[in-house]
């Protein structure tokens, strides 16, 4: 599924790169970068999601996890697969900026 991934952190430095993912599953996630990371980096990244149909509103969700794999694709970028170790969910009201739910 592809879906949007911000790529905050990167063994604690700011990295603030955007991309999009190609696969996306309960506990991983496979997604593109220009710039190639170690495997075993420490990743901090937030996945967009589209809105559902029950509360119609676009849903972020923050993950911590680790790159299990780094490939280096005939493209020139790479692709990462990435572990999900936890998660924040953040919510999107009509009127407002995204804020925790309580």
């Amino acid at each position: 599924m592809r879906l949007p991934v911000f790529v905050n952190r990167c063994n604690g430095q700011t990295l603030d790169a955007s991309t999009y993912s190609r696969d996306v599953s309960s506990n991983g996630i496979y997604f593109y970068m220009d710039t190639a990371i170690d495997e075993g980096t420490i990743l901090e990244f937030t996945l967009s999601l589209p809105p559902d149909d029950v509360l119609r509103i676009p849903i972020r969700v923050n993950y911590s996890g680790k790159a299990i794999r780094v490939k280096a694709l005939s493209n020139g970028s790479f692709g990462v697969a990435a572990s999900m170790e936890s998660y924040d969910l953040w919510v999107r009201p009509e009127s407002g900026p995204y804020c925790s739910p309580a």
